[in-house]
């Protein structure tokens, strides 16, 4: 792939995960504020969802330097607990309709891409990878 091309690619992911990364400081900030022993089961999973997005943020900005193949199963594993923490928090923290919204679009379409277009460049990055693993493996 072309070198421009590929950062284009990568900061299409990247810019509107950095803005999600900014709202999960955000409001991870303040959720550490509020916590307390009452409500500390109803925060864990919040900050579990936020920290596995944080993974995903992380591994996208090193794919941006390119892949490199030594890095292979760790990118995998941070991509993964990307999507993870996305699909986790929409489905149990989400508002109600939310899976709607993420999978056919409804509502304005600024927000679906910026919450779907980090995890759709995930994911491709995920197939890539695996793609390359294997026709590693067989070639041996």
């Amino acid at each position: 792939m072309n070198k421009k091309l590929y950062i284009l690619f990568v900061l299409l992911g990247l810019i509107p995960a950095t803005y999600l990364l900014f709202l999960t400081l955000l409001f991870g900030w303040f959720i550490l504020l509020e916590i307390n022993l009452s409500n500390l089961l109803d925060k864990i999973p919040i900050l579990f969802c936020f920290s596995l997005g944080i993974c995903g943020y992380l591994v996208l900005l090193s794919i941006l330097r390119g892949l490199q193949k030594r890095y292979y199963k760790l990118n995998l594993m941070l991509l993964g607990f990307g999507l993870l923490g996305n699909i986790l928090f929409v489905s149990f923290i989400g508002t109600k309709g939310a899976w709607k919204r993420v999978l056919f679009g409804e509502g304005d379409i600024v927000e679906w891409f910026v919450g779907m277009s980090p995890n759709f460049i995930s994911l491709t990055f995920i197939i890539f990878i695996l793609t390359k693993m294997y026709k590693e493996k067989n070639e041996k």
